[in-house]
C-alpha cells in the first residue's frame, strides 16, 4: 500500500512538473509571437522608410535632369551672344546669376542624391539583417511549439498510463479502509 501511495505521489509530482513545463513553454511561445509581431511592424516601418528614400531619389533625379537641361541650354550660347541677346546689362547679369544658381542647384542635388543612395544601401542592408533575425525568431518559435506539443503529449501519455493504476490504488485503499473498520468493530465486540 505504501509503495502504491508513494508511486501515486510521484506520479502526481511528475504531472505537476509537466504542467509547469507546459506553462513555461506556452509563455515562451507567446513571448516569441509578440517578438515576431513587433519585428513585422519594424520591417513595415523600414520598408516605408526605404520607399520614402526611393521617392526622394526619383524626385532629386528629375530635378537634376531639369537643371542639367537648363544648363545645357545656357551652354549652347556663348557669353557674347548672351550679352547681345539681353536688352540691358542688368538682364545679362541676371542670366549669368541664373546659370550660377543652376550650377549650385546641380551640385546640391548631386550631393543629396549621393547621400540618399548611400542611406538607401544602408537601410536595405539593415533590413536584410533584420529579416534574418526575424527568421531566426520564427525558427526558435517553431522549436518551442514542437517542444510544447511534445510536453503536452508526454503529460497525456502519463495520465493515460497511470489512470488505471490510480483507480487500482483507490480500490486497494478503500478495501484496506473496510478491513480496518471490520477489525475495529471486532475489537470493540471483544471488549
Amino acid at each position: 500500500l505504501q509503495k502504491i501511495s508513494s508511486e501515486s505521489r510521484s506520479l502526481a509530482s511528475e504531472s505537476k512538473v509537466l504542467d509547469t513545463e507546459v506553462k513555461k513553454r506556452e509563455l515562451e511561445v507567446r513571448r516569441l509571437s509578440l517578438a515576431v509581431s513587433r519585428a513585422e511592424l519594424d520591417i513595415g516601418r523600414k520598408n516605408s522608410g526605404i520607399s520614402d528614400t526611393i521617392k526622394r531619389i526619383d524626385k532629386n533625379q528629375e530635378a537634376l535632369s531639369a537643371s542639367l537641361f537648363l544648363l545645357h541650354l545656357y551652354d549652347q550660347e556663348s557669353m557674347l551672344v548672351t550679352l547681345f541677346k539681353n536688352k540691358s546689362l542688368s538682364e545679362f547679369f541676371t542670366t549669368v546669376n541664373n546659370v550660377q544658381r543652376t550650377e549650385a542647384n546641380i551640385d546640391d542635388k548631386l550631393n543629396e542624391l549621393r547621400d540618399d543612395k548611400k542611406n538607401l544601401e544602408d537601410d536595405k542592408a539593415e533590413l536584410e539583417d533584420f529579416k534574418s533575425e526575424q527568421e531566426n525568431l520564427r525558427a526558435l518559435q517553431e522549436v518551442e511549439r514542437r517542444f510544447l506539443s511534445q510536453k503536452k503529449k508526454e503529460k497525456e501519455d502519463l495520465l493515460r498510463l497511470t489512470r488505471g493504476k490510480e483507480s487500482t490504488f483507490q480500490q486497494l485503499l478503500s478495501g484496506k479502509k473496510k478491513d480496518i473498520k471490520r477489525i475495529v468493530v471486532q475489537n470493540q465486540k471483544m471488549l
